[in-house]
């Protein structure tokens, strides 16, 4: 019988900076920790039997190094190597293990270099690892897998497929070939891939990942100086005879560091789920980016597959969400169609409770019988049935809840604006009173013109001489006033023709002004040319040409404005009679009166000043 939890996941992180020079490392934050088990030293220690998978993150500080192994129990297995002399430099490497009962797997700092861990509050180093197929006979499908190293240097500029020498494991001798370098897949399925590289010093690391003949994802790095880590993960959908490996990037010489102790170049994959045994319970999906990008959060375009440099284990919730965000909206991520080096990926584990709902057309839980688990999902659905009356109850009362908010909501708007409404009424209105005050405060004393008693005057009686003119006054309009304010008062009379010999005067005071400036100009001592003397007759001087060559060119075009022909080619024909011109002046200098433009209809009223 399967135990009651079928799968087991962790992943740790650790925030502080960390320098150290030997043994093992540990960590301060647990991620995710679902049925793992962990020695005093930190070492996860295998209590249920299967293939696991192992992905270990880190980030190194600006002039240090991290330099980290791991092992199982005794033996080596990997490494990870970082260095830069500016900034940071992260490393990261994933391997695939078969475990026993009580087998440990544990990171180790290589004992002959002193490692630097950056921190700062913030999960940069990770360790994650997950069952990802139990030793049960239960296990409904046969188990694919590899995990490869490559324990040599690898130098080329040919784009050749990498071939991994060093079988770190396999499921059969078939899964992958290290003459070709390809991994071919024995089932149709969902399919997991980790690869993961080091240059040599100032060296590029550039591969490929291919699915047949079809490019899918990149890994790229390089450090001036030093060496540089890249690495990627995808999920495929594969079909039987389908293959799967990792090429140099052609035109680009690459070089890879490897050696017999130190293997940090490694290629891993594993089977998820196959096409029969896809259900709800097997999730997965695998996207990219093929295009430039600079945001805060992550907007993938490129999908490998759906199925339903870091990574994690998490326990989620219906509803969670998981995405990838930017520290900063500033950051950019370079992407070509055929150049993807971001991606996310994700899968679900399989848990004991989850039916295989497939193509077979059953529902069972494995190892339960079948009348059992027709219970279960009769209560399940009846479960499910409430949970949707009670969201509809839950529902209808929210809806009428709302409903009487939004009323009330809008009784108090309603009063609100037209409180406000006459408020702002209220203030125009004492606005304009205030300015009719003020201005009849500031109109000018009508002269008396009459001593006759005022029942005899005719202020009472609105004189409409003209459909444009309307005589409120006691003043009597003639022809020519009345002709002169029909046109209206913002009627504009025909200007005076100017005097040519008076710019030409104006000019010649103005250069005379700007060549005196220049001739007694001081840096020390600032002479005003505008002053003039109360005791000496006004000076003619007027300094020659040549001292200044920008002066006398600015002179000289001012002057020759005053030479050319201003004697206009048309003679100006004025817009108003002699009369209406009098008429001007007539009805400014009478203080007796006020003319204004009445407020409606456009016609010019005439009203006493008192």
């Amino acid at each position: 019988m399967p135990s009651e939890f079928s799968y087991v996941a962790f992943s740790l992180g650790q925030t502080n900076h960390l320098h150290l020079s030997h043994g093992q490392l540990s960590y301060n934050r647990v991620i995710t920790n679902s049925s793992a088990e962990f020695d005093s030293l930190g070492s996860f220690v295998c209590h249920k039997p299967g293939l696991y998978a192992f992905h270990f993150f880190y980030l190194a500080q600006s002039h240090s190094g991290t330099w980290i192994e791991l092992f199982k129990n005794t033996k080596y297995v990997c490494s990870i190597f970082g260095y830069t002399a500016h900034g940071y430099a992260d490393a990261g490497n994933s391997v695939l293990l078969h475990l026993n009962e009580d087998d440990a797997v544990s990171l180790k700092v290589h004992p002959s270099y002193s490692t630097t861990i950056h921190g700062t509050g913030h999960v940069y180093t990770t360790f994650t690892g997950v069952l990802l197929n139990p030793d049960e006979p239960e296990h409904p499908y046969a188990k694919e897998f590899f995990s490869v190293g490559l324990s040599h240097g690898f130098q080329t500029h040919r784009g050749e497929i990498v071939r991994y020498n060093d079988i770190i494991l396999k499921s059969n001798e078939n899964v992958f070939n290290t003459q070709t370098g390809k991994f071919t897949a024995a089932v149709d399925g969902s399919y997991i891939f980790h690869y993961h590289g080091l240059s040599k010093t100032d060296q590029v690391v550039y591969l490929n990942l291919y699915h047949n003949d079809r490019y899918i994802n990149s890994a790229y790095g390089h450090t001036h100086g030093s060496f540089a880590y890249a690495g990627n993960t995808v999920i495929l959908h594969l079909s039987r005879g389908d293959q799967v490996y990792i090429k140099a990037r052609s035109n680009h010489e690459i070089g890879l560091f490897g050696a017999a102790d130190e293997v940090y170049t490694t290629f891993s994959g594993s089977l998820l789920a196959p096409i029969s045994y896809d259900s709800p319970s097997e999730i997965s999906f695998s996207v990219g980016l093929s295009h430039h990008f600079s945001s805060t959060y992550l907007i993938f375009d490129r999908v490998f597959s759906n199925q339903g440099s870091n990574a994690a284990a998490l326990n989620l919730a219906a509803g969670d969400t998981v995405f990838l965000k930017s520290r900063t909206s500033t950051h950019s991520y370079y992407a070509e169609p055929d150049q993807i080096y971001c991606t996310f990926s994700e899968y679900k584990l399989k848990l004991a409770e989850d039916l295989n709902i497939g193509n077979q057309g059953i529902t069972s839980i494995r190892g339960e019988p079948e009348e059992q688990t027709q219970i279960r999902v009769n209560v399940a659905v009846e479960r499910v049935k409430g949970e949707i009356e009670l969201l509809r109850m839950r529902s209808g009362i929210s809806k009428q809840k709302n409903a009487n908010i939004d009323e009330q909501m809008i009784v108090d708007l309603k009063t609100k604006a037209t409180s406000r409404v006459l408020e702002i009424l209220l203030s125009m209105w004492k606005l304009d009173c205030e300015k009719e005050e003020k201005k009849r405060r500031q109109t000018k004393p009508r002269p008396k013109v009459s001593e006759q008693p005022i029942s005899t005057r005719t202020e009472d009686r609105a004189e409409i001489v003209d459909p444009k003119v309307i005589n409120l006054s006691n003043r009597s309009l003639n022809e020519a006033e009345i002709n002169l304010l029909s046109k209206g008062l913002k009627f504009t009379p025909t200007p005076n023709e100017s005097n040519p010999q008076d710019l030409t005067t104006d000019i010649k005071e103005y250069t005379r002004k700007l060549r005196l400036a220049e001739y007694f100009h001081s840096d020390d001592d600032e002479v005003n040319i505008t002053e003039t003397s109360l005791v000496k007759n006004k000076s003619n001087f007027n300094p020659k040409k040549g001292r200044n060559a920008l002066l006398d060119t600015v002179c000289d075009t001012l002057e020759s404005l005053s030479t050319e022909d201003n004697t206009p080619k048309n003679k100006r024909q004025h817009n108003l009679l002699k009369s209406e011109e009098n008429a001007i002046k007539s009805l400014l200098n009478d203080d007796s009166i006020v003319i204004k433009e009445a407020d409606k209809g456009g016609a010019v009223v005439v009203m006493d000043a008192e």
